[in-house]
């Protein structure tokens, strides 16, 4: 994967795919670079797996999609918010937040933490008769 903004040189060949004909593209598809729209292509697949896709379909898949997803699934999997904001190229954190999506299991695993915290923390509490 390559960060929207790209990647200075070393560093864009290190996430290029190199096949053995020396085509470089990012997106390839048994060993061939996706020729035209990678939109096109992504809806060509969702027609095959029977996903309905567009943005104007009811719970329509959208190329976009995937940087919802991304976003969410580094979050979950602990990367630090600049290395995904780098990756998707974003540079504000309300588009980082935007893109991060918390559901019920979130909200559940924080409870889950918040209360392993309490638990790991020494409570006792002396009770001490203050003098008049």
């Amino acid at each position: 994967m390559v960060p929207e903004g790209g990647l200075e040189p070393p560093q864009a060949n290190a996430y290029r795919i190199h096949n053995s004909d020396g085509d470089t593209h990012v997106y390839q598809y048994k060993g061939q670079s996706i020729g035209g729209d990678i939109r096109k292509s992504l809806e060509n697949a969702c027609r095959e797996a029977k996903i309905p896709y567009g943005r104007y379909i009811q719970g329509g898949f959208i190329f976009h999609d995937l940087r919802h997803t991304f976003t969410t699934i580094a979050r979950r999997a602990g990367v630090p918010r600049n290395v995904v904001m780098t990756i998707t190229g974003h540079t504000a954190n309300d588009m980082n937040f935007r893109y991060d999506t918390v559901d019920e299991n979130d909200l559940l695993k924080a409870v889950d933490q918040i209360e392993a915290y309490l638990e790991s923390v020494d409570q006792k509490v002396d009770q001490v008769e203050l003098e008049n």
